[in-house]
């Protein structure tokens, strides 16, 4: 009996070395374990971050390009309408003109035959 007592004595040293050692081992790779967690989620949040800085990027270049378009654009349009406006200013011009003249033909018709008259009478009192 002693010599299972000193068995077992000896025994639980080497136990508990051997847990301590199976610790060791499982601190060791919950660590490894951990740092290829945090490497991954490195590499994931750089990716991340150059496909977001492209994103911006392209929107950015997007939106300049899209806005040189729509300068362009009012350009023409605003060129476009200055000659029909022009011509509309004209033709109103003309047609005014055309207005005015057919309302004062009539007053322009008695002057003449007003003057032919008078004319007409100082030619008869003359003669």
């Amino acid at each position: 009996m002693a010599d299972t007592k000193k068995a077992q004595a000896t025994a639980e040293p080497n136990s508990e070395n051997e847990m301590i050692q199976a610790a060791r081992a499982w601190v060791k790779t919950l660590n490894e374990a951990g740092a290829a967690v945090a490497e991954t989620a490195l590499a994931l949040q750089d990716r991340n971050v150059r496909f977001t800085q492209s994103v911006v990027d392209q929107s950015l270049k997007q939106i300049e390009d899209q806005t040189a378009t729509l300068r362009k654009l009012y350009g023409d349009l605003a060129s476009q309408t200055d000659a029909p406006r022009a011509a509309l200013r004209d033709l109103s011009r003309e047609a005014a003109e055309a207005y005015v003249g057919l309302l004062t033909a009539p007053v322009r018709f008695a002057r003449r035959a007003a003057e032919t008259i008078q004319e007409a009478v100082e030619r008869g009192v003359e003669e």
